[in-house]
């Protein structure tokens, strides 16, 4: 066994992780073994409560990233006990990215560590927050650390860095992000200087990143690029409105319209909100 240890280096590839992406474009996303070391070690230094010997409940799928390196890997380093659930989390929900009602904040369970965002590309979160939220910003937690080993940077259209209150495409580099993609030129999705292309948007407040939404969730209308999340968040500022959901759908005499169904506790309806020529 320790011939064959021997024979392993941090730069082979441990695995390759496929996902869906936001858009449910397949994607395999290949790591190797010193950056998912590297992972481990950051997250068991973050999460305090894996110990040796402590049962921790696996609420999460193992084939996604938070399930594998937050309920397993992490575990197997500490020597704690995996207990996997019934059924696991698989609703989206409580996931990144909804605009989530004030009873629904109120339920997510309290975690020692606020994670913002991440990527399967960079092996769970890369950033952390001081807050939930930040008023006008439901979308996550905002960006106020990243994590170890990790730079990340808003640019414009021309990869050029975007000023203090402007909106730019949030980009990473780091040692555990990925080398490439799965049989995809490296160059689709990474900068000549080693930066990942998230393709998620936010805004640089001082010191922090506030996520605002996808690149390609951005609705097109009245030659403006519209958040559904900014129309969602007043909707439900609405009296008997408890959630809102916004899609963009195209006609080609009019443009884009916005289609929010809002939900009362008790079902959902379609609303046409408005419909805009471009």
């Amino acid at each position: 066994m320790r011939e064959v240890e021997a024979e392993i280096h941090t730069t082979d590839q441990l695995l390759e992780i496929y996902t869906s992406g936001s858009m449910a474009l397949p994607k395999g996303v290949k790591h190797n073994h010193g950056p998912v070391l590297q992972r481990i070690h950051y997250v068991r230094k973050m999460v305090t409560t894996i110990q040796r010997g402590v049962p921790v409940p696996a609420p999460l799928p193992m084939f996604w990233v938070g399930g594998l390196l937050m309920h397993l890997l992490a575990n197997w380093e500490a020597g704690a006990i995996t207990v996997c659930t019934e059924r696991t989390l698989t609703n989206s929900q409580m996931a990144m990215g909804s605009v989530l009602a004030d009873d629904d904040l109120a339920r997510m369970p309290k975690m020692p560590t606020l994670w913002a965002l991440g990527l399967t590309e960079t092996f769970g979160p890369y950033s952390y927050a001081d807050v939930l939220r930040v008023p006008g910003y439901p979308l996550c937690p905002p960006l106020d650390h990243i994590a170890d080993g990790f730079e990340v940077r808003l640019v414009d259209e021309n990869n050029k860095p975007v000023a203090d209150g402007e909106k730019g495409e949030i980009q990473v580099r780091g040692y555990a992000l990925t080398p490439a993609l799965h049989k995809v030129e490296r160059s689709l999705h990474f900068t000549p200087d080693g930066f990942y292309r998230s393709g998620d948007m936010g805004v640089v407040e001082g010191g922090r990143i506030l996520f605002v939404g996808r690149e390609g969730d951005m609705i097109k209308t009245a030659n403006s690029n519209v958040s559904p999340a900014e129309v969602e968040l007043e909707m439900q500022q609405l009296d008997g409105v408890h959630s809102a959901y916004v899609v963009g759908i195209p006609i080609p005499s009019a443009g884009s319209c916005w289609w929010p169904p809002w939900c009362r506790e008790t079902g959902c309806q379609w609303i046409r909100w408005s419909c805009t020529r471009n």
